[in-house]
Protein backbone atom coordinates (compact mmCIF):
# COMPACT_ATOMS: atom_id res chain seq x y z
CA UNK A 1 0.00 0.00 0.00
CA UNK A 2 1.02 3.44 -0.82
CA UNK A 3 0.34 6.81 -1.30
CA UNK A 4 -0.21 8.21 -4.75
CA UNK A 5 0.66 11.07 -7.36
CA UNK A 6 -1.93 11.97 -9.59
CA UNK A 7 0.32 14.80 -11.25
CA UNK A 8 1.27 13.10 -14.52
CA UNK A 9 -2.64 13.26 -15.76
CA UNK A 10 -4.09 16.60 -16.73
CA UNK A 11 -7.10 18.07 -18.28
CA UNK A 12 -9.95 15.03 -18.55
CA UNK A 13 -7.32 12.24 -18.72
CA UNK A 14 -8.56 11.05 -15.42
CA UNK A 15 -11.29 8.82 -15.39
CA UNK A 16 -13.44 9.47 -12.85
CA UNK A 17 -14.74 6.87 -10.62
CA UNK A 18 -18.90 6.57 -11.33
CA UNK A 19 -18.61 9.38 -14.29
CA UNK A 20 -22.23 9.59 -13.88
CA UNK A 21 -26.11 8.33 -13.11
CA UNK A 22 -25.85 5.24 -14.88
CA UNK A 23 -22.28 4.66 -13.98
CA UNK A 24 -22.30 4.99 -10.68
CA UNK A 25 -19.77 3.84 -7.65
CA UNK A 26 -21.57 1.80 -5.34
CA UNK A 27 -18.94 -0.01 -3.87
CA UNK A 28 -16.44 0.26 -0.94
CA UNK A 29 -13.08 2.44 -0.80
CA UNK A 30 -10.93 2.22 1.87
CA UNK A 31 -7.73 4.86 1.97
CA UNK A 32 -6.13 2.94 4.26
CA UNK A 33 -4.43 6.20 5.81
CA UNK A 34 -2.88 6.83 2.85
CA UNK A 35 -2.94 9.96 0.77
CA UNK A 36 -3.52 10.79 -3.20
CA UNK A 37 -2.05 14.50 -4.25
CA UNK A 38 -2.02 16.76 -7.36
CA UNK A 39 -5.75 15.23 -8.68
CA UNK A 40 -6.01 17.68 -11.21
CA UNK A 41 -8.89 17.62 -13.64
CA UNK A 42 -10.32 20.75 -16.05
CA UNK A 43 -13.67 20.70 -18.15
CA UNK A 44 -15.63 23.56 -19.68
CA UNK A 45 -18.85 22.29 -18.41
CA UNK A 46 -18.76 18.55 -17.65
CA UNK A 47 -20.87 17.01 -14.30
CA UNK A 48 -20.52 14.74 -11.72
CA UNK A 49 -16.81 15.84 -11.10
CA UNK A 50 -14.34 14.47 -8.05
CA UNK A 51 -12.16 11.62 -7.78
CA UNK A 52 -15.69 9.61 -7.55
CA UNK A 53 -18.53 11.38 -9.67
CA UNK A 54 -21.30 9.89 -8.32
CA UNK A 55 -21.21 7.84 -5.58
CA UNK A 56 -24.80 5.68 -4.90
CA UNK A 57 -24.65 4.15 -1.63
CA UNK A 58 -20.94 3.31 -1.26
CA UNK A 59 -18.39 3.73 1.16
CA UNK A 60 -15.03 5.87 0.82
CA UNK A 61 -13.04 6.08 4.17
CA UNK A 62 -9.57 6.82 5.55
CA UNK A 63 -8.53 8.70 2.38
CA UNK A 64 -6.64 12.09 2.50
CA UNK A 65 -6.60 14.45 -1.33
CA UNK A 66 -3.70 16.66 -1.56
CA UNK A 67 -3.50 19.61 -3.30
CA UNK A 68 -6.19 18.28 -5.88
CA UNK A 69 -7.56 21.29 -8.39
CA UNK A 70 -10.76 21.03 -9.95
CA UNK A 71 -11.91 23.55 -12.37
CA UNK A 72 -15.51 22.33 -13.94
CA UNK A 73 -16.36 25.80 -15.50
CA UNK A 74 -20.46 25.52 -16.08
CA UNK A 75 -20.04 21.97 -14.37
CA UNK A 76 -22.69 20.68 -11.67
CA UNK A 77 -21.66 18.49 -8.76
CA UNK A 78 -18.26 19.25 -8.18
CA UNK A 79 -16.25 18.29 -5.36
CA UNK A 80 -12.43 17.06 -4.92
CA UNK A 81 -13.27 13.84 -3.32
CA UNK A 82 -17.05 12.83 -4.80
CA UNK A 83 -18.90 14.85 -7.16
CA UNK A 84 -22.51 13.68 -5.54
CA UNK A 85 -23.32 11.45 -2.99
CA UNK A 86 -26.50 9.42 -2.80
CA UNK A 87 -26.49 7.23 0.09
CA UNK A 88 -23.54 5.64 1.24
CA UNK A 89 -20.72 7.42 3.63
CA UNK A 90 -17.70 9.10 3.87
CA UNK A 91 -16.13 8.78 6.95
CA UNK A 92 -12.39 9.64 8.25
CA UNK A 93 -11.21 11.44 4.64
CA UNK A 94 -9.93 14.96 4.25
CA UNK A 95 -8.70 17.23 1.81
CA UNK A 96 -5.61 19.57 2.31
CA UNK A 97 -4.96 22.28 -0.13
CA UNK A 98 -5.98 23.11 -3.73
CA UNK A 99 -8.80 24.59 -5.51
CA UNK A 100 -12.73 23.79 -6.55
CA UNK A 101 -14.56 25.19 -9.21
CA UNK A 102 -17.52 24.87 -10.51
CA UNK A 103 -21.58 26.01 -10.92
CA UNK A 104 -24.33 24.58 -8.73
CA UNK A 105 -23.17 22.24 -6.10
CA UNK A 106 -19.71 22.92 -5.19
CA UNK A 107 -17.85 21.95 -2.14
CA UNK A 108 -14.45 21.48 -0.99
CA UNK A 109 -15.04 17.57 -0.26
CA UNK A 110 -18.29 16.94 -1.90
CA UNK A 111 -21.13 18.69 -4.38
CA UNK A 112 -24.08 16.96 -2.99
CA UNK A 113 -25.06 14.80 -0.50
CA UNK A 114 -29.01 13.39 -0.49
CA UNK A 115 -31.00 10.11 0.26
CA UNK A 116 -29.67 9.00 3.61
CA UNK A 117 -26.18 9.58 3.37
CA UNK A 118 -23.42 10.53 5.87
CA UNK A 119 -20.58 12.40 6.14
CA UNK A 120 -18.40 11.79 9.51
CA UNK A 121 -14.98 12.81 10.85
CA UNK A 122 -14.17 15.08 7.67
CA UNK A 123 -12.45 18.01 7.19
CA UNK A 124 -11.13 20.50 3.98
CA UNK A 125 -8.92 23.03 3.62
CA UNK A 126 -9.21 24.22 0.42
CA UNK A 127 -10.43 27.07 -2.13
CA UNK A 128 -13.94 26.90 -3.51
CA UNK A 129 -15.63 28.98 -5.89
CA UNK A 130 -19.13 28.61 -7.42
CA UNK A 131 -22.03 30.32 -8.59
CA UNK A 132 -24.52 28.92 -5.80
CA UNK A 133 -25.07 26.08 -3.43
CA UNK A 134 -21.37 26.27 -2.72
CA UNK A 135 -19.49 25.50 0.77
CA UNK A 136 -15.87 24.66 2.24
CA UNK A 137 -17.40 20.96 3.11
CA UNK A 138 -20.22 20.72 1.25
CA UNK A 139 -22.50 22.49 -1.43
CA UNK A 140 -25.36 21.23 -0.46
CA UNK A 141 -26.78 18.58 2.29
CA UNK A 142 -30.23 17.49 1.32
CA UNK A 143 -31.74 16.13 4.58
CA UNK A 144 -28.56 13.93 5.53
CA UNK A 145 -26.25 13.56 8.41
CA UNK A 146 -22.82 15.63 8.77
CA UNK A 147 -21.16 14.82 12.04
CA UNK A 148 -17.87 15.90 13.57
CA UNK A 149 -16.69 17.71 10.81
CA UNK A 150 -14.66 20.91 9.76
CA UNK A 151 -13.44 23.40 7.05
CA UNK A 152 -11.08 26.68 6.87
CA UNK A 153 -10.38 27.98 3.59
CA UNK A 154 -12.20 30.62 1.09
CA UNK A 155 -15.31 30.25 0.23
CA UNK A 156 -16.63 32.46 -2.85
CA UNK A 157 -19.88 32.73 -3.94
CA UNK A 158 -23.52 34.56 -5.55
CA UNK A 159 -26.02 32.74 -3.97
CA UNK A 160 -25.91 30.08 -0.96
CA UNK A 161 -22.54 30.65 0.21
CA UNK A 162 -21.40 28.76 3.24
CA UNK A 163 -17.83 28.40 4.97
CA UNK A 164 -18.87 24.43 6.33
CA UNK A 165 -22.19 24.04 3.48
CA UNK A 166 -23.56 25.99 1.09
CA UNK A 167 -27.66 25.10 1.49
CA UNK A 168 -28.52 22.74 4.39
CA UNK A 169 -31.15 20.83 4.42
CA UNK A 170 -30.17 18.04 6.78
CA UNK A 171 -28.73 17.72 10.36
CA UNK A 172 -25.15 18.98 10.95
CA UNK A 173 -24.15 18.17 14.36
CA UNK A 174 -20.77 18.66 16.40
CA UNK A 175 -19.02 20.64 13.23
CA UNK A 176 -16.55 24.00 13.23
CA UNK A 177 -15.53 26.03 10.58
CA UNK A 178 -13.15 28.72 10.46
CA UNK A 179 -13.57 30.01 7.37
CA UNK A 180 -14.48 33.65 5.55
CA UNK A 181 -16.60 33.97 2.30
CA UNK A 182 -16.56 37.04 1.14
CA UNK A 183 -16.82 38.97 -2.54
CA UNK A 184 -19.66 40.82 -4.40
CA UNK A 185 -22.78 38.55 -3.43
CA UNK A 186 -24.94 39.63 -6.26
CA UNK A 187 -27.93 38.24 -6.94
CA UNK A 188 -30.08 35.77 -3.97
CA UNK A 189 -27.27 36.31 -1.43
CA UNK A 190 -27.56 33.56 2.24
CA UNK A 191 -24.10 34.14 3.17
CA UNK A 192 -23.36 32.43 6.34
CA UNK A 193 -19.99 31.32 8.25
CA UNK A 194 -20.99 27.77 8.87
CA UNK A 195 -24.04 28.07 6.45
CA UNK A 196 -25.79 29.99 3.84
CA UNK A 197 -28.84 28.80 4.04
CA UNK A 198 -30.58 26.37 6.40
CA UNK A 199 -33.89 24.68 6.71
CA UNK A 200 -32.66 21.55 8.39
CA UNK A 201 -31.09 21.45 12.22
CA UNK A 202 -27.94 23.02 13.53
CA UNK A 203 -26.38 21.84 16.86
CA UNK A 204 -23.33 22.21 19.04
CA UNK A 205 -21.26 24.43 16.38
CA UNK A 206 -19.55 27.43 15.43
CA UNK A 207 -18.13 29.94 13.42
CA UNK A 208 -15.07 32.12 14.04
CA UNK A 209 -14.60 33.48 10.03
CA UNK A 210 -15.07 36.65 8.95
CA UNK A 211 -18.18 37.02 6.42
CA UNK A 212 -19.56 39.77 4.22
CA UNK A 213 -22.01 39.64 1.34
CA UNK A 214 -24.49 41.78 0.43
CA UNK A 215 -28.14 40.16 1.89
CA UNK A 216 -29.09 37.80 4.12
CA UNK A 217 -25.69 37.38 5.96
CA UNK A 218 -24.76 35.81 9.50
CA UNK A 219 -22.00 34.67 11.22
CA UNK A 220 -23.38 31.61 11.67
CA UNK A 221 -26.31 31.07 9.26
CA UNK A 222 -27.51 33.65 6.24
CA UNK A 223 -30.98 32.62 6.16
CA UNK A 224 -32.54 30.18 8.97
CA UNK A 225 -35.87 28.40 7.94
CA UNK A 226 -35.12 25.83 10.44
CA UNK A 227 -33.39 25.02 14.03
CA UNK A 228 -30.13 26.44 15.14
CA UNK A 229 -29.34 24.71 18.98
CA UNK A 230 -26.01 25.58 21.35
CA UNK A 231 -24.28 27.19 18.72
CA UNK A 232 -22.34 30.53 18.87
CA UNK A 233 -20.26 32.78 16.29
CA UNK A 234 -16.93 35.40 16.63
CA UNK A 235 -16.51 36.40 13.24
CA UNK A 236 -17.13 40.03 11.87
CA UNK A 237 -20.02 40.25 9.83
CA UNK A 238 -20.80 42.79 6.97
CA UNK A 239 -23.78 43.03 4.68
CA UNK A 240 -26.30 45.79 2.83
CA UNK A 241 -29.49 44.49 4.39
CA UNK A 242 -30.83 41.45 6.39
CA UNK A 243 -27.27 40.51 8.00
CA UNK A 244 -26.55 39.85 11.85
CA UNK A 245 -23.59 38.65 14.44
CA UNK A 246 -25.19 34.99 14.24
CA UNK A 247 -28.01 35.15 12.01
CA UNK A 248 -28.90 37.46 9.02
CA UNK A 249 -32.47 36.44 8.65
CA UNK A 250 -34.38 33.56 10.30
CA UNK A 251 -38.06 32.56 9.64
CA UNK A 252 -37.05 29.57 11.93
CA UNK A 253 -36.12 29.16 15.45
CA UNK A 254 -32.53 29.72 17.51
CA UNK A 255 -32.66 28.63 20.64
CA UNK A 256 -29.40 28.76 22.86
CA UNK A 257 -27.12 30.26 20.85
CA UNK A 258 -25.04 33.52 20.97
CA UNK A 259 -22.50 35.76 18.93
CA UNK A 260 -19.65 37.69 20.56
CA UNK A 261 -20.64 41.78 20.01
CA UNK A 262 -17.47 42.80 20.59
CA UNK A 263 -15.69 40.83 17.89
CA UNK A 264 -18.45 41.16 15.06
CA UNK A 265 -19.47 44.45 13.57
CA UNK A 266 -23.42 43.88 14.16
CA UNK A 267 -25.09 44.26 17.56
CA UNK A 268 -27.78 43.12 16.13
CA UNK A 269 -28.66 39.53 15.11
CA UNK A 270 -32.07 38.00 13.86
CA UNK A 271 -31.84 35.15 16.31
CA UNK A 272 -29.53 34.06 19.26
CA UNK A 273 -27.79 36.15 21.89
CA UNK A 274 -25.30 39.05 21.93
CA UNK A 275 -22.34 38.85 24.31
CA UNK A 276 -18.92 40.34 25.46
CA UNK A 277 -16.28 38.37 24.58
CA UNK A 278 -15.88 37.84 28.77
CA UNK A 279 -19.21 36.56 28.68
CA UNK A 280 -18.44 33.87 25.66
CA UNK A 281 -15.42 33.09 27.94
CA UNK A 282 -17.42 32.39 30.69
CA UNK A 283 -17.85 28.56 31.60
CA UNK A 284 -21.28 29.44 33.01
CA UNK A 285 -22.83 31.31 30.14
CA UNK A 286 -23.27 27.52 28.55
CA UNK A 287 -24.74 25.49 31.10
CA UNK A 288 -27.87 25.26 29.21
CA UNK A 289 -25.90 22.82 26.85
CA UNK A 290 -25.94 20.00 28.86
CA UNK A 291 -22.67 17.52 29.31
CA UNK A 292 -24.21 15.39 26.89
CA UNK A 293 -23.08 17.62 23.83
CA UNK A 294 -19.35 17.19 23.95
CA UNK A 295 -17.53 20.98 24.70
CA UNK A 296 -15.00 22.24 27.05
CA UNK A 297 -13.82 25.43 27.73
CA UNK A 298 -10.82 27.21 28.85
CA UNK A 299 -12.24 29.66 31.09
CA UNK A 300 -11.00 33.50 30.59
CA UNK A 301 -8.83 32.27 27.90
CA UNK A 302 -10.61 30.92 25.36
CA UNK A 303 -14.37 30.25 23.62
CA UNK A 304 -15.93 26.73 23.85
CA UNK A 305 -14.37 24.10 21.78
CA UNK A 306 -15.64 20.42 20.68
CA UNK A 307 -14.10 17.80 22.55
CA UNK A 308 -12.98 16.23 19.40
CA UNK A 309 -11.12 19.02 18.37
CA UNK A 310 -7.89 16.99 18.37
CA UNK A 311 -8.36 15.84 14.74
CA UNK A 312 -11.63 15.03 12.99
CA UNK A 313 -12.87 11.99 15.28
CA UNK A 314 -10.15 12.51 17.94
CA UNK A 315 -10.89 13.90 21.25
CA UNK A 316 -9.47 16.62 23.60
CA UNK A 317 -8.67 14.65 26.86
CA UNK A 318 -9.96 16.14 30.02
CA UNK A 319 -9.33 13.70 33.09
CA UNK A 320 -11.93 12.39 35.06
CA UNK A 321 -13.39 12.61 38.51
CA UNK A 322 -12.10 9.91 41.35
CA UNK A 323 -15.60 8.96 41.40
CA UNK A 324 -18.98 9.70 41.95
CA UNK A 325 -22.27 11.20 39.32
CA UNK A 326 -22.24 14.73 40.83
CA UNK A 327 -25.52 14.12 42.03
CA UNK A 328 -25.69 15.05 45.87
CA UNK A 329 -26.62 11.91 47.08
CA UNK A 330 -23.54 10.35 45.06
CA UNK A 331 -21.36 13.71 44.21
CA UNK A 332 -17.97 13.98 42.15
CA UNK A 333 -14.89 12.76 43.84
CA UNK A 334 -11.91 15.46 43.54
CA UNK A 335 -8.47 13.83 45.09
CA UNK A 336 -5.95 15.68 42.77
CA UNK A 337 -5.09 19.36 41.17
CA UNK A 338 -6.04 17.80 37.61
CA UNK A 339 -9.65 16.84 38.88
CA UNK A 340 -10.17 20.27 40.27
CA UNK A 341 -9.01 21.66 37.59
CA UNK A 342 -11.75 19.41 35.55
CA UNK A 343 -14.40 21.53 36.95
CA UNK A 344 -13.88 24.56 34.62
CA UNK A 345 -13.26 22.97 31.85
CA UNK A 346 -17.23 21.65 31.67
CA UNK A 347 -19.59 23.73 31.65
CA UNK A 348 -22.70 21.65 32.37
CA UNK A 349 -20.76 20.53 35.91
CA UNK A 350 -20.87 24.08 36.92
CA UNK A 351 -24.50 23.18 39.05
CA UNK A 352 -22.77 19.61 40.00
CA UNK A 353 -22.34 18.45 43.35
CA UNK A 354 -18.03 17.81 44.57
CA UNK A 355 -16.55 16.37 47.66
CA UNK A 356 -12.73 17.12 48.38
CA UNK A 357 -11.00 14.00 49.54
CA UNK A 358 -7.56 15.19 49.92
CA UNK A 359 -5.58 18.18 50.12
CA UNK A 360 -4.21 19.84 47.27
CA UNK A 361 -0.91 21.23 45.90
CA UNK A 362 -1.43 23.28 42.72
CA UNK A 363 2.05 23.59 41.80
CA UNK A 364 1.61 20.04 40.17
CA UNK A 365 -0.75 20.92 37.33
CA UNK A 366 1.36 20.16 34.40
CA UNK A 367 1.58 23.41 31.74
CA UNK A 368 -1.20 24.69 29.67
CA UNK A 369 -1.90 22.00 26.66
CA UNK A 370 -1.07 23.46 23.13
CA UNK A 371 -3.73 24.97 21.05
CA UNK A 372 -6.61 22.60 20.53
CA UNK A 373 -6.42 23.09 16.60
CA UNK A 374 -3.31 21.87 15.18
CA UNK A 375 -1.36 23.96 12.93
CA UNK A 376 -1.98 21.40 10.03
CA UNK A 377 -5.49 21.85 10.62
CA UNK A 378 -6.54 25.30 11.03
CA UNK A 379 -3.83 27.25 9.60
CA UNK A 380 -3.52 30.99 9.24
CA UNK A 381 -1.60 33.90 8.36
CA UNK A 382 -1.70 35.34 11.73
CA UNK A 383 -3.23 34.76 15.15
CA UNK A 384 -5.71 37.08 16.53
CA UNK A 385 -5.89 36.45 20.32
CA UNK A 386 -8.68 39.13 21.36
CA UNK A 387 -10.90 36.45 18.86
CA UNK A 388 -9.80 33.65 20.97
CA UNK A 389 -9.55 32.02 17.36
CA UNK A 390 -7.22 31.95 14.19
CA UNK A 391 -9.37 32.96 11.19
CA UNK A 392 -7.90 33.35 7.83
CA UNK A 393 -7.92 37.02 6.66
CA UNK A 394 -8.24 37.99 2.63
CA UNK A 395 -10.12 40.16 0.45
CA UNK A 396 -11.18 39.11 -2.58
CA UNK A 397 -14.09 40.60 -5.25
CA UNK A 398 -15.87 38.20 -6.70
CA UNK A 399 -18.13 38.37 -10.22
CA UNK A 400 -19.93 36.39 -12.63
CA UNK A 401 -21.20 36.46 -16.23
CA UNK A 402 -23.70 33.70 -16.56
CA UNK A 403 -22.08 30.32 -18.61
CA UNK A 404 -18.31 31.50 -17.50
CA UNK A 405 -16.58 30.32 -14.84
CA UNK A 406 -16.13 32.37 -11.37
CA UNK A 407 -12.93 35.13 -11.92
CA UNK A 408 -11.75 36.14 -8.48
Amino acid sequence: MADIDLSGLTGTSFNIIGSDYDNTFAGVFDGNGHTISNFNYTSIDKSHIGLFGFVKAGQIKNLGLIDPNIYAGTGNYVGSLVGRLSGGAITGCYVKGGCVLGHYNVGGLVGKIYSTATITNCYAISSVKGWSHVGGLVGYNSGNSITNCCSNGSVLGTAHVGGLVGSNGGTITNCITNCYSTGSASGEGHVGGLVGANIGRISNCYSTGDISGDRVVGGLVGGNGGTITNCYSTGSVSGDERFGGLVGSSEGTVSASFWDFQTSSPSTSAGGVGLTTAEMQTASTFIAWGCENGWTIEEGVDYPRLVWENAPGESITTPSYGGGSGEPNDPYLIYTAEQLNTIGLVPCHLDKHFLLCADIDLDTLPPPPPPHHPPSLFKASKPNPAHGAYPVSATADLSWTPGLGAKS
